[in-house]
């Protein structure tokens, strides 16, 4: 797991996506990459995941995919936690933290996915002018006019 959050943080730092962002979305893919591992047939073959990412100006897909068919589809329920499990906190993290999130069929099986989003970056201030500059030159001067 973590050569997978330490792949996703450099893309998400090559693509300047928020701190806020980046950090919600490492833990919610160690979210879903624990549940692949420990719900999904792949334990049972090596634990074998993938992450695949995208993100664009004011938001960010992440999707973890496992080598399964589409009969090992995961299914993905909300059930509570009570005080001393040690399960169940894992998907009301991801709703929480997430504008959507769900399941996926791709041609090498079924992922699940979320999406983050952020304010777009506030384009830079104008520079403000700390005095009045000359006006324009006339024809013909070597002098400039106030």
């Amino acid at each position: 797991m973590r050569e997978a959050r330490d792949w996703l943080r450099r893309r998400l730092d090559l693509a300047r996506v928020p701190t806020p962002a980046t950090d919600d979305a490492l833990l919610i893919t160690s979210e879903l990459i624990t549940n692949a591992l420990l719900h999904s047939p792949m334990r049972d073959r090596g634990g074998a995941f993938f992450v695949s990412a995208m993100a664009f100006r004011n938001c960010l897909r992440v999707s973890v995919r496992t080598n399964g068919t589409a009969s090992t589809a995961p299914h993905l329920r909300l059930v509570p936690a009570g005080p001393d499990s040690e399960h169940g906190r894992g998907l009301p993290i991801v709703d929480a933290l997430s504008a959507d999130w769900g399941v996926e069929s791709t041609r090498r099986g079924q992922a699940v996915y979320f999406t983050l989003e952020w304010d777009p970056p506030r384009p830079p201030e104008p520079c403000r002018r700390t005095r009045d500059l000359p006006h324009q030159r006339p024809a013909g001067t070597n002098t400039w006019e106030r």
